[in-house]
């Protein structure tokens, strides 16, 4: 919805994107004090409880997301989430004591990726440097960050 609006310049895709934003922020999968975004919950609970998983993509996504809301309509809400969302995904997802180079913290750490969860990375990378192009004031801060990852998946 954030990118339609953006590209559509329809407010109903804003209004779309904020009824989402305010359903998972309503729910554990999105705690908008500590910024983590869990990856599933259970409907026979309603949506009540959150499985804890987080993957670097769901960050990726609400980052983007916002990016384009921000760009769209300038409101400094939006650039509230992005910069929240980034810190923890940047706290969380670029530890330092693992060189600062981004990790599936959910599954790289053990060893135990499934042949899927390390391609999840290519999605918050992707969602990162559209951020960088829709928010131009985060660039740099952004691609230092994938840079490091780029020479460091380059080995």
């Amino acid at each position: 919805a954030a990118r339609l609006a953006r590209y559509t310049q329809n407010q109903t895709y804003v209004d779309w994107a904020e009824k989402t934003w305010e359903w998972y922020a309503g729910t554990p999968l999105l705690n908008t004090q500590t910024w983590q975004i869990n990856d599933g919950s259970s409907t026979q609970k309603n949506c009540s409880d959150a499985s804890q998983l987080q993957w670097t993509y769901n960050y990726g996504v609400f980052i983007a997301g916002s990016a384009y809301l921000y760009n769209y309509t300038g409101e400094a809400k939006y650039m509230d989430r992005i910069e929240g969302l980034l810190n923890a995904t940047l706290e969380r997802f670029f530890p330092q004591n693992m060189g600062g180079v981004m990790v599936e913290i959910t599954c790289e750490p053990l060893g135990n990726c499934n042949n899927d969860q390390p391609a999840f990375k290519a999605f918050l990378t992707r969602w990162l440097a559209v951020t960088a192009q829709l928010v131009p004031e985060l660039y740099e801060r952004i691609f230092t960050y994938l840079r490091k990852d780029a020479t460091g998946a380059a080995g």
